[in-house]
């Protein structure tokens, strides 16, 4: 089966919310400004985009990309949760995709309660869920993350100010070996260790940068990048924004 999300890089989280539709209730979306994964918690609901029809209900959920216009009824009454994000790939299809287990549907409904209490590192946390996600049709079952992987992710939380973290260093915390920690990533988060690095360190400097009266110098330093080019390329690579834009943008948000 094709991984439509083998290369994605999850750059931003939009929104996380339920929707209640109602039966014969429609809807037009036009222009969507983001990607999104949506999942029925109890009803249907059919979606109509250039004449193909899709439908969610507790078996099966829908990915929506940015940018399509589609239409939407209820069959039956459904409480949905929406996970909108923003990412490198642009997809250009809705696909329709089976629910492997109830874990998944259970990782919708904790974005949701995540992103409605925004806690620090809740961009990082929701990427998690939406990475487990994306790849657990790929896997016979990942509903909690093992105890080796705890491991890491906690050191890599703990460490990451440190530009000299490696692979071997991680792989060390759960005693596996280098090759067998990146297999257990893309099997579990559905990206490679050095990704979910950066992930964390984007998000702790969004964090610094719009909590702290930190220079963007000291930020890059203190989220473990060796210059500020190199964090001012990859912060913008993520988020689309410049650190000083970002700061500017988001500095009346709290």
């Amino acid at each position: 089966m094709e991984n439509i999300f083998e290369n994605v890089i999850i750059s931003d989280i939009v929104v996380c919310c339920d929707i209640h539709t109602a039966p014969h209730e429609k809807r037009t979306i036009v222009n969507r400004s983001s990607h999104g994964l949506i999942f029925s918690t109890d009803g249907k609901v059919n979606y109509h985009h250039a004449d193909n029809h899709f439908y969610t209900d507790p078996q099966h959920f829908l990915f929506v990309p940015s940018g399509i216009t589609y239409s939407l009824e209820g069959e039956r009454e459904d409480v949905s949760y929406v996970l909108n994000f923003k990412c490198n790939v642009p997809f250009d299809e809705m696909r329709q995709l089976a629910l492997p287990d109830a874990g998944v549907l259970e990782d919708a409904k904790k974005a949701v309660e995540i992103f409605n209490k925004k806690y620090f590192n809740w961009q990082t946390a929701i990427r998690t869920l939406l990475y487990r996600i994306m790849s657990s049709f790929f896997r016979q079952s990942a509903d909690t993350l093992p105890p080796h992987m705890e491991n890491c992710i906690r050191f890599l939380r703990n460490n990451l100010e440190n530009p000299a973290l490696t692979n071997d260093a991680i792989a060390r915390q759960a005693n596996i070996s280098a090759v067998y920690m990146q297999k257990e990533f893309l099997r579990y988060l559905g990206i490679p260790p050095h990704q979910y690095l950066q992930s964390l360190r984007i998000d702790r400097a969004k964090y610094l940068l719009i909590s702290r009266p930190m220079s963007i110098t000291e930020i890059a330093y203190a989220t473990g990048y060796v210059s500020v080019y190199h964090f001012s390329r990859m912060f913008k690579k993520l988020t689309g924004l410049s650190p000083k834009q970002y700061r500017s943008k988001n500095l009346f948000d709290l």
